[in-house]
């Protein structure tokens, strides 16, 4: 399976770098989503990508030491794709929203396909409901259901692994 280009939505990003920020196993009813989203960021190779709407959205982040958080994660740990063809884009948004009426989920999706994105992953059941198999080229898909496509077998070394000063490093609940 082609792992190239994964991009991830505003729900998948915040809730990624709480997982990185916290460390402690997720324990709530998305568990299972977090964790499968934290070994997809370890094991795939490369990073997972942002559309420029993802970028948008976390800039508008009320609290500002919570933007802070999203925009120092987004400059290090995550690739950022920028909008190449605006029009393209908008009138893909606008054919998307027949669909679904969330317009940044549609402006998401269309960043995703005009940057060629394997995969994009999100939580969102509306999102999902609405707009998954509704792309040509990107499967937008929950977390644990690109990891489930990976079989990636039990034991195989993370392509990144936390550094040993790091907390992180001394969990278990991320290895597979």
């Amino acid at each position: 399976m082609n792992t190239a280009t994964i991009g991830v939505d505003s729900q998948c990003l915040s809730y990624l770098i709480d997982v990185i920020h916290d460390i402690n196993e997720p324990s709530d009813n998305l568990a299972s989503e977090k964790i499968a989203l934290f070994r997809l960021y370890l094991y795939l190779p490369g990073t997972l990508f942002v559309t420029q709407t993802v970028v948008d959205e976390c800039a508008k982040i009320r609290d500002e030491a919570r933007k802070e958080l999203h925009d120092n994660y987004i400059g290090v740990l995550f690739g950022e794709v920028l909008r190449q063809n605006t029009d393209s884009i908008d009138l893909r948004t606008k054919v998307l929203e027949q669909d679904h009426s969330g317009k940044n989920d549609c402006c998401i999706l269309a960043e995703a396909e005009g940057a060629e994105f394997v995969s994009l992953l999100s939580y969102d059941d509306n999102f999902l409901k609405h707009l998954q198999g509704v792309s040509p080229n990107v499967n937008l898909c929950r977390p644990t259901e690109y990891w489930a496509q990976l079989n990636i077998s039990k034991g195989t070394k993370p392509d990144k692994i936390p550094h040993a000063t790091n907390p992180l490093a001394e969990q278990v609940w991320w290895k597979w």
